[in-house]
């Protein structure tokens, strides 16, 4: 029992070690290098954003709102729980760790991405309210169309939801291990490969 503690307790601090060792080897990503993974990210989008807009303008078609939003709302949740990083974090060679510097958790995942899945969610819930107005069906200008979101949901909501993950973002900045809320939330970091 005593040679079992002792074994257990070397064990533990072997793997204390070895997490502090990672911890002082981990180069941590940092506020610019996100964002320039989150631009890369929106070359990946391009292709949805610009049938996202012909739908908006042309087709006015449901279901193919909500393919193009469930698209929006699984890819950087699926790709960092799959691989680690998205396309663009792959691109600049970087990737989400948990606190130990293990694969995300799926549980991480989700809360790690809850600024994310906010807005894609109001962006769903929108769509499908927009898309049952007349008004606009007949909407043929942004302006027409803003005018219909605004009646469906306050700018207010979308500006708060949008405030909450900027400053999630910018909190980056400011930490030393450059988490920003959501990583803290999820037990996470981002890190150079």
């Amino acid at each position: 029992s005593v040679t079992e503690n002792k074994t257990r307790n070397m064990e533990h601090e072997i793997l204390d070690d070895a997490q502090s060792t990672d911890q002082q080897d981990a180069k941590w990503a940092g506020f610019w290098i996100r964002v320039g993974a989150s631009l890369i990210d929106v070359l990946v989008y391009l292709p949805f954003i610009g049938l996202n807009f012909y739908n908006l303008y042309s087709l006015k078609n449901l279901p193919l709102q909500l393919f193009v939003d469930i698209v929006f709302l699984l890819y950087k949740p699926l790709m960092e729980y799959k691989y680690g990083a998205t396309l663009g974090k792959m691109a600049v060679k970087i990737k989400v760790v948990s606190e130990n510097f293990d694969k995300i958790t799926l549980s991480q995942t989700i809360l790690r991405n809850y600024p994310h899945w906010l807005n894609q969610i109001l962006s769903i819930f929108t769509a499908f309210f927009l898309f049952q107005n007349p008004d606009f069906q007949e909407a043929d200008s942004m302006a027409a169309i803003s005018q219909v979101q605004r009646e469906i949901i306050s700018p207010f909501v979308s500006s708060s939801i949008s405030f909450v993950a900027i400053i999630s973002w910018i909190v980056v900045a400011f930490t030393s291990k450059k988490q920003g809320l959501h990583d803290m939330i999820a037990k996470t970091y981002c890190i150079y490969k």
